[in-house]
């Protein structure tokens, strides 16, 4: 390109210069559960602090925070039920569990489901060996736990593990800072191989609801993010398969829940009206952001026989990112 300053070309010219960015952080908190161990609860906020553990749980809390992820609360335990049990109630987003048993999966599934409904919502995220990640898909059947495999390299330290790639997917989730960041073909720079599976085993995962690592050129990238949520009441359901979907609704509800909660402070009055209307703002902000398409106006009624108390209740449309795209063309010659 010529030089804009010694260009005496006639014309409109101009020239910048990019100088680098910040790296994306969490918002929200990582916890590391790893059973078979003794009892104990670690904040863990840089990788110096990881020293003395063993190689597999040193490298997962490194991909962690060299992804963005600020805390990391690594939790230990016989089991990972009893490891679970020291989280507290944190504003811990995503779990990374590395499963041993059916039993941890169950436990895993139990406690991310629980601290949903307790308003602290959480994905959780394990993995295994192909050979098995179909079956345990199958039993998990839930929105909120994520399945990941085959095995990973992230480096020449560590041996090839898929908890690896759970937990770069877990980190990416937690510093995409939009629910409509579409994580399917994500590039994840910090993993070096994915393990190579025919594709006959790719699209069995995938139908499993398995999110699949594979290597590009030089490149790690997930297939597509997927929750384990296939089916419902024993029929095949899809509403919920993919991670972006839960993602957004949480993210919608928790929005909602701070700013309502934030009106319950200071002074002034809130009346039916001003909650009603101050939701439908806040919902049309979601749809102009691309994270809704659509949205009732909500309704807010007294409960029973006290003044002070109010319902809202709330029906939206979520905006479904395109994962796939058909091309059928008529070619004339």
């Amino acid at each position: 390109m010529s030089d804009v300053i010694q260009n005496l070309r006639p014309g409109v010219y101009s020239r910048y210069q990019v100088t680098g960015s910040c790296a994306a952080t969490a918002l929200r908190d990582c916890a590391l559960v790893l059973p078979g161990k003794k009892e104990s609860l670690t904040l863990v906020t840089s990788p110096p602090q990881a020293a003395g553990l063993e190689d597999i749980p040193r490298e997962c809390l490194r991909l962690l925070l060299e992804s963005g992820v600020g805390k990391v609360y690594l939790a230990c335990g016989e089991t990972a039920r009893q490891a679970l049990s020291l989280l507290g109630e944190g504003d811990v987003g995503a779990v990374v569990c590395d499963c041993q048993t059916p039993e941890d999966s169950i436990a895993l599934k139990e406690y991310v489901t629980g601290a949903s409904r307790q308003m602290r919502e959480c994905i959780g995220f394990c993995a295994v060996f192909p050979e098995e990640a179909a079956e345990l898909a199958a039993g998990l059947c839930c929105e909120r736990v994520v399945l990941c495999s085959p095995a990973l390299s992230a480096g020449e330290e560590a041996p090839s593990r898929p908890l690896y790639g759970a937990c770069c997917l877990a980190a990416r989730t937690l510093t995409a800072g939009s629910p409509i960041v579409n994580l399917s073909g994500e590039e994840f720079p910090l993993l070096a191989e994915a393990a190579s599976l025919p594709e006959a085993l790719v699209q069995e995962l995938l139908a499993a609801g398995v999110c699949v690592f594979e290597t590009v050129g030089s490149r790690v990238e997930l297939v597509r993010a997927m929750t384990t949520a296939t089916a419902q009441n024993g029929a095949a359901d899809d509403c919920l398969r993919s991670l972006n979907t839960v993602l957004i609704v949480d993210d919608v509800i928790r929005h909602i829940r701070s700013c309502l909660k934030a009106r319950l402070k200071g002074a002034g009055v809130s009346s039916l009206g001003s909650v009603r209307d101050q939701v439908a703002v806040e919902l049309a902000a979601k749809r102009d952001a691309g994270i809704l398409t659509d949205f009732s106006p909500p309704v807010v009624r007294p409960v029973g026989g006290d003044p002070t108390v109010c319902q809202v209740d709330l029906a939206f449309t979520v905006a479904h990112l395109v994962s796939t795209i058909h091309i059928t063309a008529q070619i004339r010659v």
